[in-house]
């Protein structure tokens, strides 16, 4: 009602006029001195409102905590058949880089030197790019790839190089009133940190500090409101506003499928921890819950 108030009184203001006249609960203003002590008054009249009756919702800040998948799937017909199509058409609007001209000189004088147009001490190589090319090749059809495949264990939660083509979240177990849930590493905002700072807290005091993860932004990626269990709600908070920050586990390295977290659970904290895909997620998690990560994730 006071914005409603004061945007209308401003509108008047900017109409222009020595006198006008507005009425609100039964309020006259009839000048512009008697409009500041209205709105003075208004202002501090909410201010003592909002400080009598705090908001019931406590602020939280949390992790969404990703491991990308380790390797990637096997393209479909159709993804092979598009890849094709534009590397051809790249190779059809591409210009002759130097080692292909170079590789055009060098034929052309090595075909004029067989037929007796040029001599032969014009020749300014001794080998010649076709040469190295044709070396490549046959190196290249003697090459034997080896891969070993990784015996993962998918049924343990608690291993993150699980499901290696899956994005996995970690999700922890923690006491809220007398009952446990499962949820994201969350901790309660406090006044002299933002928001992200609170996220950082929650993974380091779930996890430890030996925790390696990269945020993504100082801004959050997602957001889940939700109420206390009846047993742990107090008189000054039902229920909580959850601002969820995402963060992903770093790779050891291109090269090699693993990655590695050094958790140091503070059981105080955290019951229990589980790395779990999309498809998992509603067996741990509530459907508005699960939801609200799939949005900011898959």
């Amino acid at each position: 009602m006071a914005t409603q108030l004061s945007s209308r009184l401003f509108h008047k203001i900017k109409q222009g006029g020595t006198r006008w006249f507005y009425s609100y609960n039964r309020c006259i203003v009839s000048d512009k001195q008697s409009l500041s002590k209205h709105l003075k008054r208004e202002v501090h009249d909410i201010e003592q409102v909002s400080s009598q009756c705090p908001s019931p919702w406590m602020l939280q800040a949390g992790v969404c905590l990703i491991r990308l998948p380790l390797i990637e799937e096997d393209l479909s017909e159709f993804q092979k058949r598009y890849i094709s199509l534009k590397e051809q058409m790249e190779y059809e609007n591409s210009i002759l880089n130097e080692w292909e001209l170079e590789k055009i000189k060098q034929t052309q004088l090595m075909n004029d030197i067989e037929s007796g147009k040029r001599d032969a001490s014009e020749m300014d190589f001794k080998v010649s790019k076709q040469d190295y090319e044709d070396d490549y090749n046959q190196a290249f059809k003697e090459f034997t790839e080896s891969t070993t495949e990784l015996d993962l264990n998918d049924a343990d939660f608690k291993n993150i190089n699980r499901r290696p083509k899956d994005y996995l979240v970690l999700i922890s177990k923690q006491k809220l009133g007398n009952d446990t849930v499962w949820m994201l590493p969350t901790e309660e905002w406090q006044e002299e940190e933002n928001l992200r700072q609170s996220a950082e807290r929650a993974l380091t005091s779930h996890c430890g500090t030996l925790v390696d993860a990269s945020f993504v932004s100082n801004a959050p990626s997602g957001f889940y409101k939700y109420k206390f269990p009846k047993n742990a709600r107090t008189d000054a908070y039902v229920g909580a506003k959850l601002f969820i920050y995402n963060a992903f586990v770093p790779r050891v390295s291109e090269t090699q499928s693993t990655a590695t977290f050094n958790l140091d659970i503070d059981l105080n904290k955290m019951l229990d921890y589980a790395w779990v895909a999309k498809d998992e997620m509603r067996s741990f998690l509530k459907p508005k819950y699960s939801k609200a990560i799939d949005e900011i994730i898959f």
